[in-house]
């Protein structure tokens, strides 16, 4: 599993309309665009922080993944 790839709303700061957003636009500063108002809306990964959660996710995951793998050897 790839946090990354989830999806998850946001509200556009001029019309309030929702609608999703990748993850990994976030962490990559990408510009969406407002469904509804045609809004260009720049994403900002403040302090890194979708990166890091990303990372640390994934690496737990990996970790968690290595677990089961040699589960009763």
């Amino acid at each position: 599993m790839d946090l990354s790839s989830l999806w998850f709303e946001i509200e556009c700061p001029k019309c309030s309309y929702q609608f999703d957003v990748k993850l990994s636009d976030v962490k990559a500063g990408k510009t969406v665009f407002c469904h509804n108002c045609k809004l260009s809306i720049k994403l900002v990964d403040g302090e890194a922080s979708a990166h890091r959660a990303i990372e640390t996710f994934n690496s737990e995951m990996n970790k968690l993944d290595n677990i089961f793998k040699n589960f009763g050897k």
